[in-house]
């Protein structure tokens, strides 16, 4: 399922599971997505990330009601820190033992320029993974939020802590070239 001509519509409290790699869901052309509707991400293929469809273009984004993070192999990948769209009143989820990563150089959520926008409301279940993986040399903002599970910091540039308090309630692990400053 998918290509340039396939659309998406999703109604009532609809679920779809998408899994696999690369650019997920599959389609490519128009999203209408009912605001009780949830699309889960399960990847867990380690090798390749199952990166989260961000729309036709910047200017036509997808606009996602709730989502399920299940897999530990998903994220953003945009370095144009794109953000993923989430209607007003939505939620982003990662369950235990999931990861999200994502190299949104302003941060994961609470701002309009962040990761997620629109702020919706963010559950990191126990033994979930919030990855910053910016590769590119430029510096990437860390945000606060309610606590984070585990915290990864990968790839290179700075990982700059935000003013405050950055609650971890896990592990939080440093690899490749990033510093956290």
């Amino acid at each position: 399922m998918g290509g340039a001509g396939t659309n998406l519509t999703m109604e009532g409290n609809s679920k779809y599971i998408t899994a696999g790699v690369l650019t997920k869901p599959d389609a490519q052309g128009t999203y209408t997505l009912g605001p009780v509707t949830t699309i889960e991400f399960s990847n867990s293929n380690n090798a390749t990330i199952q990166d989260i469809r961000l729309g036709l273009s910047a200017e036509n984004p997808i606009a996602y009601n709730h989502i399920i993070i299940s897999g530990n192999n998903v994220g953003n990948t945009s370095l144009a820190s794109t953000p993923i769209t989430m209607q007003v009143g939505s939620t982003f989820k990662v369950l235990p033992g999931a990861r999200f990563r994502h190299k949104n150089a302003n941060g994961f959520s609470g701002a309009s320029n962040t990761c997620l926008t629109n702020a919706p409301a963010i559950a990191l279940a126990p033994n979930s993974t919030i990855e910053y993986n910016r590769d590119n040399g430029t510096n990437q903002n860390i945000s606060i939020q309610q606590p984070y599970q585990h915290l990864v910091l990968s790839g290179s540039g700075n990982k700059t802590a935000p003013a405050g308090v950055l609650a971890i309630e896990g592990n939080l692990s440093n690899s490749g070239t990033a510093n956290f400053v």
